[in-house]
């Protein structure tokens, strides 16, 4: 079945599609847009190890540690590969529990110390997601600014969110939030700071984040498929037997 198609929603595919590839194919933008609301969206959580990505998901899956499905937790080294869970408020949305940078559960032989020729920086951010939620403990740190510059390069949106503000005393939050906004600002990026503490997820700015992401998921879905869809009209497969995008 047909739907109406909305004006932003073209422009967001026609900002990554070839000219003339809507016009010459309109029964290929249908499908596009018909196909839109199937389409998986991975978010990506991550940060320095012991940024607290794990709790930090729990917090998003409305659990707490321990409990049936929650992401391990520790204080030591838990996440060492991708993990991935379902969001449970939207069912083509998959959340990614990352590794933390800078573990060194990995470290087995004096080998392991020498420099690795992979950049840490692209293997932090494997798998490839759609959006990021990047962690930072207390206040921004250099790790957090070069992995938000990575990102950024990359055209991916983040949301920065320092995950252990309950760390800093509550009236100080707001400066520790306006310091850090006036750094990202000096740097070129213009974003909204979020504290928030994922064992306590009613306190600070939780709810006002996950409003946020919430309210940004279609955004985010049509940026996604937009990418997607340029990627197959870059390898020339629409006149090929394939999936037209990635579902669950």
């Amino acid at each position: 079945m047909l739907r109406k198609v909305k004006k932003e929603e073209i422009e967001q595919i026609s900002a990554f599609l070839p000219s003339k590839a809507l016009t010459n194919h309109p029964a290929r933008l249908l499908s596009i847009l018909n196909a839109m609301e199937d389409i998986r969206l991975d978010v990506g959580v991550l940060g320095t190890t012991g940024c607290g990505s794990s709790s930090f998901i729990n917090a998003l899956l409305g659990l707490k540690s321990g409990d049936e499905g929650a992401a391990p937790t520790g204080v030591t080294e838990t996440t060492l590969e991708p993990v991935a869970y379902q969001y449970p408020q939207f069912p083509n949305v998959v959340l990614w529990d990352l590794p933390g940078m800078g573990r060194v559960g990995g470290f087995n032989s004096p080998f392991h110390l020498k420099p690795s020729e992979a950049d840490p920086l692209t293997t932090a951010l494997r798998p490839s997601c759609d959006v990021y939620v990047l962690l930072s403990p207390v206040r921004l740190s250099m790790d957090c600014v070069s992995l938000l510059h990575h990102i950024s390069a990359t055209g991916t949106q983040c949301y920065l969110v320092l995950s252990k503000a309950d760390q800093v005393d509550e009236e100080r939050v707001s400066e520790v939030k306006r310091w850090s906004e006036e750094v990202l600002s000096k740097l070129g990026y213009q974003l909204m700071v979020y504290a928030v503490c994922a064992l306590q997820p009613e306190r600070m700015d939780f709810c006002k984040l996950t409003e946020t992401l919430h309210l940004s998921i279609s955004c985010h879905k049509r940026k996604a498929m937009a990418q997607h869809v340029a990627q197959l009209l870059e390898k020339e497969i629409f006149n090929k037997k394939t999936e037209l995008c990635k579902t669950m």
